[in-house]
């Protein structure tokens, strides 16, 4: 499925056999700042599940598209916080724990990626229950593979996301390739593991969104 229009191209991959904080006061996404409700049901069905959580990003990517498309031209540091706030905010109002840094809506700073939503048990010191999404992104990003992708590829996340830029859209799509290829390959990978994989071109300063599963 494809999905065009506000400077996003939405190439929606199906499984394919074989594709299958920087706050240093702590080192957890619990603690003692972000006050949990211990009465909150954490585990209900309130909760958005990975399919929920992974259609709430692409929903995310396309509302903020003509806007960072035309902040590739202005500021990497303008680009990367517009990226940052939406899905800051796009976490906390699904009630997830939301850790990054420079951000209105993170509770926390940054925890070992650019950004983490985390479902914590209050009722258990703050204790990790879930890691729905792990991001990272990078506006120049090593022209065949960014060790920052290889931090996501390891990460116990339900939705890892990936942020990128290309010189073009043949390198995005063979940027998206190899990030298929080097998921496939990592033994610490499992079937369901899900990947947004959202890259910017910089000749047509567009944007095209890629999802893949692996089986």
């Amino acid at each position: 499925m494809s999905r065009t229009g506000s400077g996003f191209h939405h190439a929606n991959r199906p499984a394919q056999h074989g594709f299958r904080a920087r706050r240093h006061a702590r080192k957890y996404p619990g603690g003692h700042q972000h006050a949990i409700d211990p009465t909150m049901p954490l585990e209900s069905s309130t909760l958005p599940d990975a399919q929920a959580v992974e259609d709430h990003v692409i929903q995310a990517f396309e509302a903020i598209s003509a806007e960072t498309c035309r902040l590739l031209s202005t500021s990497r540091k303008e680009w990367t916080t517009c990226i940052k706030n939406k899905l800051a905010a796009l976490g906390s109002t699904l009630n997830f724990s939301v850790n990054a840094h420079g951000c209105k809506d993170a509770h926390e700073g940054e925890w070992l990626y650019d950004m983490t939503w985390s479902v914590l048990d209050a009722s258990k010191y703050g204790n990790l229950m879930r890691q729905p999404l792990a991001l990272e992104s990078e506006w120049q990003p090593d022209a065949i593979m960014d060790n920052d992708f290889h931090k996501l590829v390891q990460a116990r996340a339900e939705v890892r996301v990936w942020v990128f830029t290309a010189a073009n859209k043949v390198d995005v799509d063979s940027y998206v390739e190899r990030c298929r290829e080097l998921a496939c390959g990592f033994a610490g990978s499992l079937a369901g593991d899900r990947y947004v994989l959202v890259g910017y071109e910089w000749e047509h300063r567009s944007a095209s969104i890629h999802t893949f599963q692996l089986g």
